[in-house]
């Protein structure tokens, strides 16, 4: 996973950077609550986070044992969306990159599929293991009664 996350940031590294881009860390399965979206809760990115890049990082963090398609306090939908209104919305000419893990990948997408994100500015999703499209796998393994995807 990080030599791939190594390789995608790359890639942004040699697009041209604009005032107001920012990289925005969705994680997955794990992770924690912070207070805001500055700090890397639970360190869930570990090394992966210290990218070479002069753009702005921030972090949606979560409860990652929880539905990621869930709002509220906590919640994967909610604090995506709390990041994306402070730091993505075009109006204000910002744009940001999303990089995402596991099911922090189905959260992203699910928010996408499901909310008009017209307004954000969002240039890029980079999926690193994304959950999506393995969900009922994972129910097997990791979450009871279907937490994932509502399958039993």
């Amino acid at each position: 996973m990080r030599k791939l996350l190594y390789i995608l940031m790359a890639l942004i590294t040699t697009i041209s950077l604009y005032a107001g881009e920012s990289v925005i860390f969705v994680h997955g399965r794990g992770g924690s609550c912070g207070s805001g979206y500055t700090t890397d809760a639970g360190n869930y990115w570990g090394t992966a986070k210290n990218i070479n890049t002069s753009l702005p990082k921030y972090f949606v963090t979560y409860d990652g044992y929880s539905d990621p398609r869930t709002w509220g306090s906590c919640r994967a939908q909610s604090s995506l969306y709390n990041v994306l209104e402070a730091k993505c919305r075009k109006d204000r000419g910002q744009y940001c990159y999303l990089i995402c893990h596991s099911a922090g990948c189905y959260a992203t997408e699910y928010f996408i599929s499901t909310r008009d994100v017209s307004r954000y500015g969002i240039k890029f999703v980079f999926n690193s293991s994304s959950a999506a499209g393995g969900s009922e796998l994972a129910n097997l393994k990791f979450w009871d009664s279907g937490g994932m995807d509502g399958c039993t």
